[in-house]
């Protein structure tokens, strides 16, 4: 997509089947700058695959992706991407290094304190509980600035306090005109326009 414009993404006539079952088809919509897109739709309607595409993970579909110039994702995964026999600060510091990001110690220490880990950054992962791993996962979202989010599930596991800092942290990217695309099987609480795509299953 080369043309100035406030459009960071646009699909058009998108068809994606798995195991012989069609997901979704003729799916078509456009993300914006400033934009929260939330995928809502039953199991198995396509919404994981959909993000997967999206960021490129997934490319047995039919359709057409279009994305705004030299455009920057950051895709977080509903599994847990921590080691166990790491510590928070460690896996933070590798999936900063994975993406070609560059942080200082006191920026990695500053989000893990940001997310409420800080008592706990040289723990090792497997004995922190399901909602302070998720909160290692999420952590990248103030260390990588790119201007498009694909979260699956971001807040599943988090307590109320998790729920109100990513929160936060979503309202402060879409303020700065990046743009979020989601799936949640809870609502979402975040004071803004929210923009619904509702996947169906086909067959």
């Amino acid at each position: 997509m080369t043309e100035s414009s406030s459009i960071l993404c646009r699909a058009s006539n998108l068809l994606c089947e798995r195991n012989r079952r069609t997901l979704f088809s003729d799916l078509s919509f456009e993300l914006e700058q400033g934009q929260l897109l939330h995928l809502k739709g039953p199991n198995g309607s396509g919404k994981t695959t959909l993000l997967k595409i999206l960021a490129g993970l997934f490319i047995d579909y039919e359709g057409e992706i279009r994305w705004q110039e030299n455009h920057r994702l950051i895709y977080s995964g509903h599994l847990f991407a921590v080691q166990g026999q790491l510590t928070p600060y460690e896996n933070l510091d590798f999936m900063l290094g994975l993406q070609g990001v560059v942080a200082s110690r006191d920026e990695v220490y500053a989000a893990l304190a940001a997310f409420g880990l800080e008592e706990t950054r040289f723990s090792l992962c497997r004995e922190l509980s399901e909602g302070q791993r998720k909160r290692v996962t999420l952590c990248r979202l103030k260390l990588i600035r790119q201007a498009i989010w694909l979260l699956d599930e971001p807040y599943s596991a988090l307590d109320e306090a998790g729920t109100v800092l990513l929160s936060q942290l979503c309202e402060q990217h879409l303020e700065s005109g990046g743009g979020l695309v989601m799936t949640s099987h809870q609502a979402i609480p975040i004071p803004r326009s929210i923009h619904t795509l509702e996947l169906q299953p086909c067959s």
